[in-house]
């Protein structure tokens, strides 16, 4: 999974997305900037929400204040209700700004939880294939996923462990990193891995 531009550049309101990106926290604007460089981008891109004094509201209707951390320095300034991720001085931050020009779209393609629940050598994924951990980024991104839809419970990700090596479904092995572990695990209780 990962964040895709629209096809075109259009105005804040004729969003191309599925599902526009949301930059609600300091891991999702984390995800962003990481996917971001990963794919060589240094443009700006609209990014869900509007915003009016201290509050953004989300086009799914739901609002947090706003978080100056995930802003440049000086923004938000009042100068436009639409929020971009702006490329600004080589980094990405949210910036609010006019709504009368076309720029690219930033949808969000996030993992997602499956329909249904099974036992982990038979997991079911909607999207065909299972969400791997291998970095503080995807575990980032599962834990956004998981408190966006307000879930509270575990879910199975891909690969097995046995030792200091985790090995996934496709014959790919990383080794262990604590940091991506709850705090005494792993304990050899097993080898499947979920997110709790």
């Amino acid at each position: 999974s990962a964040l895709i531009a629209s096809t075109e550049a259009v105005f804040p309101f004729d969003n191309q997305c599925k599902s526009p990106y949301k930059v609600n926290s300091q891991a999702s604007l984390n995800w962003a900037r990481h996917a971001l460089q990963q794919n060589g981008e240094n443009r700006s891109f609209w990014v869900d929400g509007t915003i009016s004094g201290s509050t953004i509201t989300f086009s799914d209707g739901s609002t947090m204040s706003v978080d100056s951390s995930l802003f440049h320095s000086n923004e938000q300034n009042g100068s436009g209700q639409c929020l971009h991720l702006w490329w600004y001085n080589n980094d990405w931050k949210l910036d609010d700004t006019t709504c009368d020009y076309n720029q690219k779209y930033l949808c969000a393609d996030l993992p997602r939880p499956s329909s249904s629940t099974a036992h982990p050598a038979n997991a079911q994924c909607d999207s065909g294939s299972l969400f791997q951990v291998v970095d503080q980024n995807d575990l980032e991104r599962g834990q956004i996923v998981i408190k966006t839809n307000g879930e509270n419970r575990s879910f199975w990700v891909d690969g097995s462990i046995s030792g200091n090596t985790i090995t996934f479904t496709g014959g790919s092995t990383i080794l262990v990193y604590s940091e991506l572990f709850q705090p005494n695990e792993p304990n050899g209780s097993g080898s499947c891995l979920h997110l709790w």
